[in-house]
Parts: structure tokens; C-alpha cells; sequence
């Protein structure tokens, strides 16, 4: 059976169609779907999975929608792989450009998540949530570390996001009790982040639906599969591929970590650092997705930057690489910066396809050493 979309913000609706049909988006010609022609997968299929959205979902995605549909959605079509569209998102109506000061604020459209198409959306009142997170904390006698020195609003915005997490995570584990089915694979993403390369779902599903119910090593039975990153642990914290059971429980135990961290003002300067630290203390079988994404960032006057140019992307996943494969001590991406600073001038000419290419040979390369796959 299947449950229809439902969306949290004081209302409720219910369409009348719930199975995503994946022809409609492989067909060069197929005519636009009304948004609430959900993207609910059918939980009958060989393979079935969650793509979760988090955060503010609907920022960027005037930018970012279109590489999500070509680098994930038809992705999985393609392979025949079915899939919800599951998101936890806020209810602001503007928030802070990148960059700026307190007076900066970027509009934003809090309804156009439902292009998207989610099979179900929770959406909640972001100041009622910070408020009530606040009202938390300081009954624990808690003072937070304004770790980015711009009084507390990144880290309002970490604490938020982390929440956010969680309460997607909750979302799939009722959808997946709804539907009586584990889902076989779970990738969570940003709508503020640009898909540069496919997402290698696919090629990673077989082995996370064997290790879903096997442990080895002393490890936990799953796997969690993030982005090669630098010298910050090694992972990026902004997109993940995991199987369900290890990824809701790392989800859970990041947030209590960070949590118990502020308390005592000693959380890391960054969310990566974080991560890795849990992902070790859970000692979950972690592997490498060779998945590329941007960091997408509004400023004031309407237009879009981008955190990493593609150039310097290519010169540090072969930096990367190089780390890897045991040429180096440490990697160059620290605080020198070595990689940023030479590579506009090493990479003219590069293409998407030289990004990815390479992310699939840093990813198993990674992989292979470590034997995951």
C-alpha cells in the first residue's frame, strides 16, 4: 500500500496521485507535471530508496533544481532505481546574503519547495523552532560559542540545520513504516548545492544492501558513504549516502554530540571535523562517493557565487588523489591553501567531465584500498 504526501504547517493535503512515474522524467518531451504529482516511489520495486532534502530546501533551487533532476532523478530513473522525495524544511520569508552584514537580507520562497515534488514535506516555523531551541539550551545553563564570530548566526543556522536532519530522518522512518519496507539506501542533499557529476547510487547500492544487515571488523552492520574532503576529516558534511540503519543512527548521535559539545565549549571549529568524529566513535564502515557538489551562495543584489570554482575542484581531487595513493604526507589542502592558489593556472580548459572523471578515480581508488568494494 501507499501513503500519499502529506505537508505539516498547519494543513494537510492529500493528492490523488502518489507513484512517481519515471518515464515522464527520461522523456526529452514530456510535458511539465503539476507540483503535486509526487515523487513517491514504489516500495514493490527490486530497488528502493529515499532522497532527502534539509535545511531552508527551497533556497537556490532557481539555481539547483535542474542539475538535481539531471544528476540524481533521472539517475535513478534511468537504472530503474525507485525512490520518495522526502524533505524537512523552515518557514522564513528572507534570511542573511553571504557575505554581509546584518542589513542584507536575500528574499526567499519558502513554496517553491514544492518543485521538488516531495512525497512528504514537514515544514515548520523556523523562528518558533530557533526560539524554542534557545529557550533549551538555556535551561542547561548553556552559553554558546559564537565559534564564527557573527553573533551566533552561523551557529544558529548549524544548530537548525542539525534539527533538521533529525526530524527528516523521523519523517523516512515513518514513511518507511508506512509502506512496510526498509528503504535499501538513504542520500540526504541541499538544495543550495549544485550537482557537478552523476550520482554514483547505482554502482554503490549493491554493496550497501549487503552490508545493511552484515557487520565486520567489530563495526555496526551498514555503511555510510561520503565525499572525499581535505584535511577536515576527510568527509564533506553536506551531502551522504548510507544505508538506513547506520546513517538515522549517526543523524541521532551527531546532533546529541554537537549538543553536549556547546555545553562544554569545546565543539570543533567546523561541521566536518564533527562528523568524522562520530562516524569514528560509532565505528560504521565508511566508503567514498565520488558525488560533486558546490556550495551555491545568494548575495544581496540577486546573483550567485559558487564556494570552489570548477579549476580549483579538478586541482584538489587530484591533490586528493595523490593523498590517497600514499605520495604524500598530508594533503596540500590545509592551511596554505597550495592547491587554491595554483590551480587557475595548471587546469585551463577543464570540463565537468575532467571533474568527474576524476572524483570516480579519487572515490575508488579510496575504496579499494579500504575494501569496500
Amino acid at each position: 500500500h501507499s501513503t500519499c504526501p502529506f505537508i505539516t504547517l498547519l494543513l494537510s493535503f492529500a493528492p490523488s496521485t502518489c507513484i512517481f512515474n519515471c518515464d515522464a522524467v527520461l522523456s526529452a518531451h514530456a510535458a511539465v507535471q503539476h507540483p503535486l504529482h509526487a515523487r513517491c516511489g514504489s516500495a514493490s520495486a527490486d530497488q528502493y530508496i529515499a532522497v532527502g532534502f534539509y535545511g531552508l530546501a527551497y533556497r537556490g533551487l532557481d539555481v539547483t533544481l535542474h542539475a538535481i533532476e539531471r544528476h540524481c532523478f533521472q539517475v535513478l530513473c534511468s537504472h530503474g532505481i525507485s525512490f520518495d522525495v522526502l524533505v524537512h524544511t523552515y518557514f522564513v520569508l528572507s534570511a542573511h546574503a553571504s557575505g554581509s552584514n546584518d542589513s542584507h537580507l536575500v528574499p526567499l520562497d519558502p513554496y517553491a519547495v514544492v518543485r521538488l515534488r516531495p512525497c512528504v514535506l514537514e515544514m515548520e516555523d523556523q523562528a518558533t523552532v530557533l526560539d524554542d531551541i534557545q529557550r533549551r539550551i538555556a535551561a542547561q545553563g548553556v552559553h554558546l560559542q559564537d565559534l564564527w564570530r557573527d553573533g551566533l548566526r552561523s551557529v544558529h543556522s548549524y544548530l537548525l540545520a542539525l534539527r533538521s536532519l533529525s526530524r527528516l530522518t523521523a519523517v523516512m522512518r515513518t514513511r518507511s513504516v508506512g509502506v512496510g519496507r526498509e528503504y535499501d539506501a538513504v542520500l540526504l542533499l541541499r538544495a543550495d548545492t549544485l550537482l557537478t557529476c552523476d550520482v554514483d547510487v547505482p554502482q554503490l547500492i549493491p554493496v550497501l544492501r549487503s552490508r545493511a544487515m552484515h557487520a565486520s571488523g567489530g563495526l555496526m552492520s551498514g555503511l555510510v558513504c561520503t565525499p572525499v574532503w581535505g584535511t577536515f576529516g576527510g568527509v564533506n558534511d553536506r551531502l551522504l549516502l548510507g544505508t538506513a540503519n547506520a546513517t538515522f543512527h549517526l543523524i541521532a548521535h551527531r546532533e546529541v554530540t554537537a549538543n553536549k559539545l556547546f555545553a562544554r565549549g569545546t565543539h570543533p571549529q567546523n561541521g566536518e571535523a564533527l562528523l568524522a568524529s562520530v562516524l569514528a566513535s560509532l565505528r560504521v564502515e565508511r566508503c567514498r562517493t565520488s558525488m560533486v557538489v558546490q556550495r551555491v551562495r545568494p548575495h544581496a543584489d540577486g546573483k550567485h557565487t559558487f564556494d570552489i570554482p570548477r579549476l580549483d575542484t579538478l586541482a584538489y581531487l587530484r591533490d586528493e588523489l595523490t593523498y590517497i595513493r600514499g605520495r604524500l604526507k598530508k594533503t596540500a589542502a590545509g592551511r596554505n591553501r597550495k592547491w587554491w592558489r595554483t590551480a587557475g593556472k595548471q587546469e585551463n580548459g577543464v570540463t565537468a567531465h575532467d571533474v568527474c572523471d576524476l572524483a570516480a578515480e579519487v572515490a575508488s581508488t579510496w575504496n579499494h584500498n579500504h575494501n569496500v568494494v
